[in-house]
Order: C-alpha cells, then sequence, then structure tokens
C-alpha cells in the first residue's frame, strides 16, 4: 500500500518549495543590496574625497598666486617693514590666515603682520628649504601649533630670472579654514591630513583639527600618504571612537591626504533593519501572499506617487522643502538622490544669486558708467553711474538702441552714423576698442565729453553684444586746455623782454584759455590797486586805481598770498558790492602777483553775464599763471641795467634752499672769467610731494643773456612739469619742445634731471647729452650712471627714457658740468677717468664738503687757469 502524503505534507512541501527560494532570492537580494550600499558609498566617499583634494589644491594654489603679486610688488619697490606688514595684511581680510610673512632668500623674515616674528629663521621648515632648494614655486608646510592657533604656513617663491628674491608665506588658521575651503558635505564629513599624519580640517569635528588630532596611525591615512586611494568600512575615528565608512586620496601635489568618511550606523543601518523586517515577515507574507501583495503594491504605489509629487516640486521650483520617503528600497535611494540633487541645485541656485547680486554691487559701487548692448545695440543692463551721468533712469535705457540715445551725433552736432561707430564696430568685428575723443548726449540735449572703452561679449564662440565703460572727462578736457594755454602764455612770456607786449598778450589769451568774459592785471602803487593791462574792458579802465576799501579782495588776495575766489559778487561780504555793479561783475577770482615775497600787484578773472562756479583746475591755472606773470614781473625788474641783470640773475639762477628735510647737499659754482659772470651752468634743488626731491644740473651752450634766459626757462619748466607729476624723462621731453620752440637753433643744453625718494632712496633720472652721474657707495665703490638721452633743444620729436638706481644712506650723488671733466692739465684733460679715481679716494667726505674738495683738486690740477665754468652738486640722504 502505497504511503500518501497528508495535505498537510504537500502544503508544507508546497510552503517548503515556495519559501525556500523566496527566502534565498529575498536573502540574496539584501545581500546585494547591502553590498551595493557598501560599494556606493565608498565610491561616494572617494568622490568626496577627491572634490576635498581638488578644493583643497585650489585654495592652496589661490592663496598662492594671490601672494606672489603681492611679495614681488614689496621687493621690487624695496616697501620698509611697516608698509611691507600693511600690504601683507591684506591677506588677512581674504583669507582664513592667522598671519602672513615676508622672508628673504634664505628664510629670514623680514616684513610680517606679527612683529614678533621678524628676524626669525624659518628655513629649517619643510616648505622653506623646499622652495629654497630650488623645487618648484609654492609648496605647503606640516601642520604646527602656532603661538595663538593651531595651523600651516603655505608659502610661495619670488622669483626673477629662475633667481629667488624672497618667500611669502601665510599661516593659515585651521579653525578659519573649516568656514573657508569651499567643501559641503551632505552626509559625513571629508578631512585634509598633512604629511605627518595631523589633521588640519574636519567638516563634522573641526575641533578635532584645533586639538591637533593624530590620524596618521590609519591604514588608510598611511596609503593616502605613500600614494595610494584606500577604502575602509571600519575606520574608527580618533578622540571619538565611531566606527565609519571612509575612503582616503592623496593630494598629489603636497603629499597630504584628503578623504571623507561617513558614520557605518548612519549608511548600513537601515538596511540592516530591512533584511531583520524581511526575516520576520517571510512567513507571513507567504501565508497571506495576497494580503501582503496588496499592501506591498500599495505601498509602492504610494511611495512612487510621493516621489512623483517630490519630483514635481523640484521641478517647480520649490527647493527649500526636504524630501523624505522611507520604504527601506530603491524607491527611498531615488528618494535620497533627489533631495541630494535638490540640495545641490539650491545651493548652485544661491550661489548664482550671490554672483548676480555681488556683480550688481560691483557695477552700482562704481563711478564709471557701464552698460551693455546686444547685436542690434539694444541696452541690455545699465549701473547707477551711466544713468546719472547720461540723465536717463535705468528703465528709459533698457531694450533701447544706445547708439540712437546718446551717440548719435558727433560733438559739433553733426549725425554719427551708427555703422561708423567703433562700439558697433567691437562686436561686430570682435576686437575690442578704446577712444577719448568722442562725446555722449544727456537726455537735457547737452553732451560730454567721454572716454569710453567698448569688448565683445563672446558666448561659446558666438558674439552676443558688448560691454561699455564710460568717464566723464570734462574735467580732464578743461584741465588739458588750460595746461596747453599755460604753456603757450609761459611760452610768450619768455619770448621777448618787452614787458607791456607779454602783458597785452598773457591778458588776452589767458581770458579766452579760462573762458570769462574780462581780465585785468593791476599793480600795486601807492597804495591804489592801478589797472595797467586789460581786457574785456573799454580801453578807459587803464590807470584808473583802486583803494583797499574799494577793493577788499584783492586786499585779502595780498594778504593771504592765496587766491580770493567770489561766485557771487553781489552777495559776498569780501567784495566791495557798489563797486561790483559799476562794472557788472557777478563773479570774480583775484590772484596776487608776488614778486620776491612782495606782493606786487593782482590779475582779476570776471564774469559779468551770469554768476559763475570756479572750478578746481581754473583756479589752478590762475595761480600758476599769477606765477609766471610774477616772473615775467620780476624779469622787468632784473633787466633795468646790464649789471643787474647780470648778477641777479646769475643768483637766481643758482639759488639753493638752505635745507631739504631727510637730504644732504653741497654745491658749489666758478666761473671761468668775470666778463663772463652769466654763463650757462646751472644747477637746482627743489621739494616735491611724498618727501620726494627734485635734481636739476645742466650746461646751456654759449654765455651771456640769452644763455641765462635759456637757463631760467630751462629751470622753471623743468619745477613746472616736476610739480604737476610727470616722470623725469616726460619732464625732460615736455622742457625740448619748449625749448626747441622758444630759443634759438643755436642754442641748446645738456641736463640731468633725478627725482630722489628720502624714505626710499629710488632714484628716476634721466641724464639728456650731460656728463655721467657718479654714486659713491658708503663702501667707497664708484658707480656711474648712464647718459641715456640725446640733449635738449637740438631738435624736436626727440625720444627721453627714464633710468633708475639706489642710492643708499651713506651713499653720495655726484653730478657736475663739463667744465670739471674738460678742464686742461698735464697736457691734456682732467678727464672722466681722473674724476671716478679723485671721488674714490676721498675719504669719507660728507656731501656739502665734497664739492669744495673736488674743485680743489682741478683747480690746483689746472694751475688755477679754468677753461670753463664749472659746477658741481653733490647730494646723500641724512643719516648714517
Amino acid at each position: 500500500m502505497n504511503k500518501r502524503l497528508s495535505i498537510s505534507s504537500k502544503l508544507i512541501i508546497i510552503f517548503l518549495v515556495v519559501a525556500i527560494p523566496l527566502i534565498a532570492i529575498i536573502a540574496l537580494n539584501f545581500v546585494e543590496r547591502y553590498n551595493t550600499r557598501v560599494d556606493r558609498t565608498l565610491e561616494q566617499r572617494i568622490q568626496i574625497a577627491h572634490l576635498a583634494a581638488d578644493s583643497f589644491t585650489l585654495f592652496t594654489k589661490d592663496i598662492g598666486r594671490t601672494m606672489e603679486p603681492y611679495g614681488r610688488t614689496i621687493i621690487e619697490n624695496q616697501y620698509s617693514p611697516s608698509r611691507a606688514a600693511s600690504t601683507l595684511r591684506r591677506l588677512l581680510d581674504i583669507y582664513p590666515l592667522d598671519h602672513a610673512v615676508l622672508t628673504d632668500s634664505s628664510g629670514i623674515v623680514i616684513a610680517s603682520t606679527d612683529d614678533s616674528l621678524i628676524g626669525q629663521n624659518l628655513s629649517e621648515r619643510e616648505a622653506f628649504s623646499e622652495i629654497i632648494a630650488g623645487n618648484g614655486t609654492i609648496a605647503i608646510n606640516p601642520s604646527e601649533r602656532g603661538k595663538n592657533t593651531v595651523g600651516f604656513y603655505i608659502v610661495q617663491a619670488i622669483r626673477t630670472d629662475n633667481a629667488l628674491e624672497g618667500m611669502v608665506a601665510s599661516f593659515v588658521d585651521v579653525v578659519k579654514l573649516h568656514d573657508a575651503l569651499p567643501v559641503r558635505v551632505t552626509d559625513g564629513g571629508a578631512n585634509i591630513v598633512d604629511s605627518n599624519g595631523y589633521l588640519v580640517y574636519q567638516s563634522e569635528f573641526p575641533q578635532l583639527a584645533e586639538n591637533r588630532s593624530y590620524w596618521g596611525g590609519s591604514d588608510v591615512i598611511r596609503a593616502a600618504l605613500a600614494g595610494r586611494t584606500a577604502t575602509t568600512t571600519n575606520f574608527v575615528v580618533p578622540d571619538t571612537e565611531q566606527p565609519r565608512i571612509g575612503a582616503e586620496v592623496p593630494t598629489e601635489e603636497f603629499g597630504w591626504a584628503a578623504g571623507s568618511d561617513i558614520e557605518e550606523r548612519e549608511t548600513l543601518g537601515p538596511i540592516r533593519q530591512n533584511i531583520l523586517y524581511a526575516a520576520l515577515s517571510a512567513s507571513a507574507i507567504l501565508l497571506i501572499a495576497l494580503a501582503v501583495s496588496t499592501f506591498i503594491a500599495r505601498g509602492i504605489t504610494r511611495s512612487l506617487a510621493n516621489l512623483v509629487d517630490a519630483a514635481q516640486m523640484v521641478g517647480h521650483g520649490n527647493l527649500d522643502k526636504s524630501i523624505t520617503i522611507r520604504t527601506g528600497d530603491e524607491v527611498e535611494d531615488v528618494a535620497r538622490s533627489l533631495d541630494e540633487a535638490r540640495l545641490s541645485l539650491k545651493q548652485a541656485v544661491d550661489n548664482l544669486r550671490e554672483s548676480n547680486r555681488r556683480i550688481e554691487l560691483l557695477l552700482q559701487s562704481t563711478d564709471e558708467g557701464i552698460y551693455g548692448v546686444d547685436i542690434d545695440e539694444r541696452c541690455t543692463f545699465s549701473n547707477r553711474a551711466a544713468s546719472e551721468m547720461t540723465g536717463y533712469k535705468p528703465e528709459e535705457i533698457l531694450g533701447k538702441n544706445m547708439h540712437k540715445l546718446i551717440h548719435h551725433s558727433y560733438s559739433d552736432g553733426s549725425p554719427y552714423p551708427e555703422e561708423e561707430c567703433p562700439i558697433y564696430q567691437a562686436y561686430q568685428t570682435g576686437q575690442g576698442i578704446r577712444d577719448d575723443t568722442e562725446v555722449f548726449w544727456r537726455k537735457d540735449g547737452t553732451s560730454f565729453p567721454v572716454e569710453y572703452s567698448s569688448y565683445p561679449i563672446v558666448e561659446n564662440g558666438d558674439i552676443r553684444g558688448a560691454v561699455v565703460a564710460f568717464i566723464d572727462i570734462t574735467t580732464r578736457k578743461q584741465a588739458q586746455k588750460l595746461s596747453d594755454a599755460l604753456n603757450d602764455i609761459n611760452t610768450s612770456i619768455t619770448s621777448t623782454l618787452d614787458f607791456d607786449k607779454i602783458m597785452q598778450r598773457v591778458v588776452v589769451k589767458a581770458t579766452k584759455a579760462m573762458e570769462c568774459e574780462s581780465s585785468a592785471i593791476t599793480i600795486f602803487e601807492s597804495g591804489s590797486w592801478v589797472i595797467r593791462y586789460a581786457y574785456g574792458f573799454p580801453g578807459e579802465v587803464i590807470g584808473i586805481g583802486f583803494t583797499d576799501e574799494e577793493a577788499p579782495h584783492a586786499r585779502l588776495a595780498a594778504k593771504t598770498r592765496r587766491p580770493v575766489i567770489i561766485n557771487n559778487a553781489f552777495d559776498d561780504p569780501r567784495v566791495n558790492p557798489e563797486v561790483q555793479k559799476r562794472f557788472n561783475v557777478r563773479s570774480v577770482i583775484v590772484v596776487p602777483l608776488v614778486v620776491r615775497e612782495e606782493v606786487v600787484g593782482a590779475i582779476f578773472f570776471n564774469y559779468h553775464s551770469t554768476f559763475h562756479v570756479f572750478t578746481g583746475v581754473q583756479i589752478d591755472f590762475a595761480n600758476k599763471l599769477s606765477a609766471g606773470i610774477s616772473l615775467a614781473l620780476e624779469n622787468a625788474r632784473l633787466y633795468a641795467t646790464e649789471r643787474n641783470i647780470s648778477n641777479t640773475l646769475q643768483g637766481a639762477l643758482l639759488t639753493m634752499p638752505r635745507k631739504i628735510a631727510g637730504f644732504e647737499f653741497g654745491y658749489l659754482y666758478r666761473s671761468s672769467t668775470e666778463a663772463t659772470r652769466v654763463g650757462g651752468d646751472f644747477y637746482d634743488l627743489f621739494e616735491l610731494e611724498h618727501g620726494k626731491v627734485g635734481i636739476i644740473i645742466g650746461d646751456v651752450s654759449g654765455k651771456g643773456l640769452e644763455a641765462a634766459t635759456l637757463t631760467s626757462l630751462v629751470k622753471n619748466t623743468i619745477r613746472a612739469y616736476a610739480l604737476e607729476g610727470y616722470s623725469s624723462a616726460q619732464v625732460m621731453a615736455k622742457t625740448n619742445e619748449l625749448v626747441v620752440g622758444a630759443s634759438s637753433p643755436s642754442l641748446f643744453t645738456t641736463i640731468f634731471f633725478g627725482i630722489l625718494d628720502a624714505e626710499t632712496g629710488y632714484l628716476t633720472y634721466c641724464s639728456a647729452g650731460h656728463p655721467r652721474a657718479i654714486v659713491k657707495r658708503k663702501t667707497c665703490e664708484v658707480e656711474l650712471l648712464a647718459t641715456n638721452s640725446p640733449m635738449v633743444g637740438a631738435f624736436a620729436g626727440l625720444n627721453y627714457i627714464d633710468d633708475h638706481a639706489g642710492i643708499e644712506k651713506g651713499d653720495t650723488l655726484i653730478l657736475y658740468t663739463d667744465g670739471v671733466i674738460e678742464a686742461r692739465c698735464d697736457g691734456g684733460l682732467f678727464g672722466e677717468d681722473r674724476l671716478v679715481g679723485l671721488v674714490k679716494e676721498l675719504k669719507l667726505t660728507r656731501a656739502k664738503e665734497m664739492p669744495q674738495a673736488i674743485f680743489n683738486e682741478v683747480f690746483t690740477r689746472t694751475g688755477g687757469r679754468l677753461s670753463d665754468d664749472v659746477a658741481i652738486l653733490t647730494i646723500s640722504l641724512e643719516g648714517d
């Protein structure tokens, strides 16, 4: 009799047949999911570790790139320690630094934002020694505990022609690094470990870096420091004892390690819990398959619906609400990935908004007008300055054709075709342009001169439009016009000794240059201000005198030795209103004429038809003009008699200041004969801004009054242009043009002109055909400076160049005319070689004593017979 299986057995067998494979499939599925989760987590950690390594490398190089020009500027300009420290301190405002230092090529700190570090030798530190050894331009030092914090040095080499001139180093504060390093991890943390195994950055536990937590004992850290990528599922964070899953990668350029880790429980806990729940519910699932299937189907459908809703929420731009779906399966993974994408998108949107905000702030904060146009020259954006200068509100500009709006006509009002517009051509040709010869037009129909630039906007290789930046150069144009007029007037002043003829020219040219309606030059005679020269007044005003009561503003100008500016002469207590109304003077500026510290007259510029507010450049022009007229008055007096001319003019040409702060100097002039007392040799010293001094020595061809007149012109021209801030070569070029136009073709001059800085000892000079200057170093070594440019006055349009030299305390700059080296002795010339030998052999003679010492030797060698005038000027910096 065959034994039959019971229904229970069959059900058990069926259950086992169904359950065992199902359980096996479920188990394998969860094992696979577990392994996948581990692999994915490790892959994410590797990616984040690479991101941390790249971010740290870029962060380090960015600091190095920023430090390099700072250090080069300090070294090339030989900044003082305090100025260098002030420059380095700017780095602390940009980066998370505790301090910054500048060392010399041997690692000695010569400037620092922390004064206590000056003088320290950093060459034994790994990064500094690596740079000194010539290995690269940037290096990073292992972390260390500083005076007030924990951090590490980033060292940038300053090299010129592969020669190490110094090093700039920033000490990164690891506490501040936590907020500054652009590594953001939504789950887990990122870390940076130095080459010695010490933690310098951990996004979850920043205090570990501050405590110099040692991570070098971990296998993954050691592997990364050895240059290999390593992962682990059982990484125990030092000091926290938390088991974590992580990865470490090398930072190849510096030998450090970067990594990322996440708490093991946070990553694998949910899937383990799901495995447990699945095992407990497997039997129930089999027994109530339909109910469970229905329940699971509904759960999956609900999860997918929630996932769809979340995706739609992100798609509609709602990025603030987090996406949380707890299903324990792929739906949850997708939801988590979607939430990570939401966070990344939110960060990108926030960054874009912040970038746009900063760009907008930058555009609105500059005083330079800026607007953008598309290829049809329609405005796409504009800033506040553009609106203020053109008079258009932003909404009146946007979308409008900017050429038709503000650039439609030339300065004379004639039409300006759009196809000829350089702005239009810039984005048609793809080439940027800059122009300062045109005008823009305001909303009210007035124009103003501009300097503008236009550069194309290129996107994906296609030109999309242009960006135009412009500034109002009305003041600059007016200043240039007045400067040219002043040069022309100065030329007129120096072109003849006929004072009356000079003044008739001056009042006409000056009135037109000032764009006023009348002017008058008065001479103070017998207690009255007598009009001697006028323009724009009836002829009968010549000879009229005004008392101090009738012209109180002239008396005030004489008392203060300063211009008096009256913008409303009908309502100003400084004038006599009855006199002003009699001559219908509504606005006036009066400038005193000062000759030898004595006010001898005044010059008046008047407006009659309207009230006028005098500009700064007009006031400056009137001031400089008064100096020129005063000089003309002085010259007129000097030429009263030929003897007085000779005596007085020579004294004026050789007048030197008694003292100039920061400098010691000496000078000597000897005429070859008494008959040629007015010679062509001259020298001068005068103070400039910021502790600088102008140095002049020259030799005009010929002798007598004509040569002396040229000497005066050259000296005063050099002074005038130097005081306006031109470089030595620019001053010489402008002086040459003036001399060529104002003097006889047979007259020319050799000149040395230099500008010496008392603080830095930096000498900028232009030697125009003059004998080579000599620098005697405090070591008694002698250096000859170059004669780098042609003589002045020979031809127009010559090029002049600047040269530079360093004058240290204890050094002496020696300048002389050719009467020294061309003095005849021993059957030949005294010569440059003999002069150099003499200077070298002189003991440490002070600058003020050296000219006499040199002259004594020349005089002795020539037997007391000079063949030419001799001028010697020496200067040194005060101090040791």
